[in-house]
């Protein structure tokens, strides 16, 4: 899973694109994604994500508290909610 940090506004939250490959190798999640045209850039910087799902990619956009507030298992979690993880392994 790669997750970039597309925004962050003034009310301390942010807004990130999460790209997670479902099989291995699991490096160059969003090369992958830039590669089918989920995620666009203005100027070297990605600003865009279209979620989705498909044989090798989900890719999904999130939104909350920036990582250095909450920390980085909060932005993991999101991450994981918001590419659907807790539906797929339901107990």
């Amino acid at each position: 899973m790669e997750v970039a940090n597309i925004a962050t506004r003034l009310d301390g939250t942010a807004y990130y694109v999460v790209a997670l490959k479902k099989t291995p190798p699991f490096k160059g999640a969003l090369d992958l994604a830039w590669n089918k045209g989920r995620v666009s850039a203005d100027d070297r910087i990605i600003n865009q994500v279209i979620a989705g799902d498909d044989e090798q990619l989900v890719t999904a956009l999130v939104e909350g508290h920036h990582r250095t507030q909450r920390g980085v298992y909060d932005l993991l979690y999101r991450a994981l909610v918001a590419c659907g993880l807790h539906t797929r392994n339901a107990a």
